[in-house]
């Protein structure tokens, strides 16, 4: 089945920065002083991150660590929505995009903040450490007033600044307006896309350089919903499903495609029913079949060739990743009960892990270890990968980190509208 992102939730807000126009003296403004961030945490000093810094209401799962800046979508003194930037060691506001600092020049743009996945995702722009998010602009292709176009905005991490603004419904004319890219963004090396639906019906996907935003290529017929460095993955509609030489239950096939180009890597034989389930930098997990013929592959995201495999009675459900080499998901056993299945894509092999499994808990990858988090205790405990031996605890959940500060705030499924971020720091 086809997977669909509800428009439910979704946070609309009048976009502005807190930058002069470009033929404004900017001689009396200067950079913000960098932020003293201490020792980069590991896994063994992140167990001493236990006293709170600061504290900040976010929307859930907007929040990212970018070198000394902390990235989130807010709200300001009005409850309108807020894209932040703030020094990770007190919090205070660096740089805001909203409503109360004056106008970008030569924009109407408003914020749409999507249900799910991030809601920002983290990049370089040309060296430049930024984040992606998305927009409504009221300036281009506003269908007579009646709608505004979709755009992805690329914002330096460190002072705000707006580095580009993409309209990936720029693709042809009498398909500009009211395209609705409902879909996830997904982000490769080199380039980011998004997936919606045209008008009149059907699917397309906008692929854009992260340089610049340009549009790289769109493709009619393909919804993006995975990506790796090297490649875009989603589904392809087939052109003629009855020359595929079986009976389908999908009309269209899980496909690799090229970033800079939107070529066909490659194609998974639709006839086997495949579901790709998670990308990693240059690999990907593939479901195959049901019942006693199910099985789990990993693929090359460059060629689509099988590099590992392993059969299961019953598909596993991935539970964490680190999006980099390791996936860890829940398998059935033998004795009816359930185990972790870890597969390492350096080592491109599936083991079981002798980690304790239990679906009431929460699990994430981090610097080869695996997180629980622990919802009664609010608090998170590290885990040898390898030998299942507690490495360290801490207080809230993993969201990342710059320095010797720790991110802390519930994944955006965890939560509803509003969440908050904590964010903590060794024990002076």
């Amino acid at each position: 089945m086809r997977r669909f992102i509800p428009l439910a939730a979704l946070a609309l807000v009048p976009l502005a920065a807190c930058q002069s126009s470009p033929d404004a003296d900017d001689s009396a403004s200067s950079p913000p002083s960098p932020v003293e961030l201490g020792a980069a945490l590991d896994v063994q000093t992140v167990a001493a991150t236990t006293e709170l810094a600061w504290s900040a209401a976010i929307l859930p799962g907007t929040a990212a660590a970018v070198d000394g800046t902390v990235v989130y979508f807010g709200f300001d003194a009005n409850g309108e929505t807020v894209l932040t930037g703030a020094a990770a060691d007190s919090g205070e506001a660096v740089w805001e995009l909203s409503t109360e600092t004056g106008a970008v020049p030569g924009t109407d743009l408003l914020w749409w903040v999507t249900p799910r996945p991030m809601a920002i995702e983290v990049v370089e722009v040309g060296g430049v450490p930024a984040v992606l998010a998305r927009a409504l602009d009221g300036d281009v292709g506003d269908c007579a007033g009646e709608e505004s176009q979709q755009a992805v905005v690329a914002v330096e991490a460190a002072t705000g600044a707006i580095l580009w603004t993409s309209h990936p419904a720029e693709f042809g004319a009498e398909d500009s307006c009211g395209t609705v890219f409902e879909g996830d963004m997904v982000v490769t090396d080199t380039a980011a896309a998004v997936s919606g639906s045209v008008p009149g019906g059907g699917e397309v996907t906008v692929a854009m350089g992260l340089d610049d935003g340009e549009v790289l290529w769109a493709n009619t017929g393909v919804r993006a919903y995975h990506a790796a460095a090297n490649a875009i993955i989603g589904t392809r509609d087939l052109d003629d499903p009855a020359s595929a030489g079986c009976e389908l239950e999908r009309e269209f096939a899980e496909t690799g495609f090229d970033p800079a180009t939107g070529e066909v890597l490659w194609e998974l034989d639709p006839c086997e029913d495949p579901s790709i389930t998670v990308g990693l930098a240059e690999h990907a997990l593939v479901e195959v079949g049901e019942g006693a013929a199910a099985e789990l592959r990993a693929i090359d995201t460059l060629t689509g060739a099988v590099v590992a495999s392993i059969a299961a009675e019953e598909l596993p459900d991935i539970r964490a990743s680190d999006g980099q080499s390791l996936v860890l998901c829940s398998v059935a056993t033998a004795e009816d009960a359930e185990a972790l299945l870890l597969y390492d894509a350096g080592a491109a092999a599936f083991t079981v892990s002798d980690l304790e499994y239990s679906r009431e808990l929460r699990y994430l990858i981090w610097q080869g270890h695996v997180a629980v988090y622990d919802g009664d205790a609010d608090a998170t405990r590290l885990y040898d990968l390898a030998g299942g031996a507690e490495a360290a605890e801490f207080p809230g959940w993993w969201a990342g980190g710059t320095g010797a500060y720790r991110l802390s705030t519930p994944p955006e499924y965890w939560s509803d509208f509003e969440a908050e971020l904590d964010v903590y720091t060794a024990d002076a």
